[in-house]
This record gives C-alpha cells, sequence and structure tokens, in this order.
C-alpha cells in the first residue's frame, strides 16, 4: 500500500462490508465457501507473495491506470483460492454439512475452478481496494448462473 491513512480503511471496510452481506445470506452454502476462500486465501496471499517474489520489473503487469500486480501474486491468488474451494468444501462435505442438497463433488471442483479464473481476473483489473466488493460480486453472479442454468443448481443450498 501507499502508505496514506485512506489505504488502511478503505480495504478492509469493503472486505467487511462483503463479509457482512455474504455471511447472513449465504453463511455456508457452496457458494458462500468459494467467495470467502477467494477473499480470505487468494486475496489476502496475493499481496505478500507478489511483494516477496514479485519485485522485478519483467513480473509485473498494469491493467490500464490501476496498480501494478504481479505474476507471482496473482498465481498464489488463483493457486490459494482453488486448494481453499477444494479444501473448504471437502471439510463441509466431509461433517455432512451438504447431504440432501444434491451436492455433486465434481461439479464442486469444477464450479471451484471457474470461479477462482474469475476471482484472479477480477483482482487483476480491478482498482484498489475495490477488489473486495468485486470479487465477491462477481462471484455471486457466476455462480446464480451456473445454479439458474442447472448447471450447478446445488450452489446457494444449505443442509436444514
Amino acid at each position: 500500500r501507499g502508505g496514506n491513512r485512506s489505504d488502511l480503511v478503505k480495504g478492509p471496510l469493503y472486505y467487511l462490508v462483503a463479509i457482512g452481506l455474504m455471511t447472513p445470506l449465504f453463511f455456508s452454502s457452496p457458494i458462500a465457501v468459494i467467495i470467502f476462500s477467494c477473499l480470505f486465501l487468494g486475496d489476502g496471499l496475493a499481496d505478500p507473495i507478489g511483494r516477496t517474489f514479485g519485485k522485478a520489473p519483467a513480473l509485473q503487469y498494469q491493467v490500464g491506470w490501476f496498480s501494478k500486480k504481479s505474476i507471482p501474486g496473482s498465481l498464489a491468488f488463483f493457486v490459494s483460492s482453488i486448494v481453499g474451494c477444494l479444501a473448504w468444501g471437502k471439510l463441509f462435505l466431509w461433517s455432512g454439512h451438504y447431504d440432501g442438497i444434491g451436492f455433486d463433488e465434481t461439479v464442486y471442483r469444477r464450479t471451484s475452478l471457474y470461479c477462482s479464473l474469475l476471482a484472479t481476473f477480477i483482482e487483476a483489473i480491478s482498482p484498489p481496494d475495490i477488489d473486495n466488493l468485486l470479487i465477491p460480486v462477481g462471484l455471486f453472479y457466476l455462480g446464480y448462473y451456473l445454479s439458474a442454468s442447472g448447471q450447478a443448481p446445488f450452489l446457494f443450498l444449505t443442509k436444514g
């Protein structure tokens, strides 16, 4: 971050708004697991990995007038998002939380891949700090499309 005090407020504030809206609406549904994996792990690891391993100009890119991103940071975002989606999804499945909702593990893995790719893209092209709002919104709409089209009808469901 640039050291500006507003930088310290905007990102966490948008993060809090996203979490505050997603938790009561979707709590432990598969789409919430995906969104939270991308926010908590993907966004959380992209910055430190990018700053540590992406300092070389050849490893950096910039979309439009927004801040520079790094290839290692974007890869860290994607990998940690997909790993988080799969691990947390497996944990919820193992605990019986997805019993009776028509949960399909193969479809969930594919959906996690699509959502992790979209979240990585959104993070790469979004203005600083706004990604904490754009990622959940983008993933919500992709999840809604996949659910409504019948490709992943269980995404917004929870047990009981």
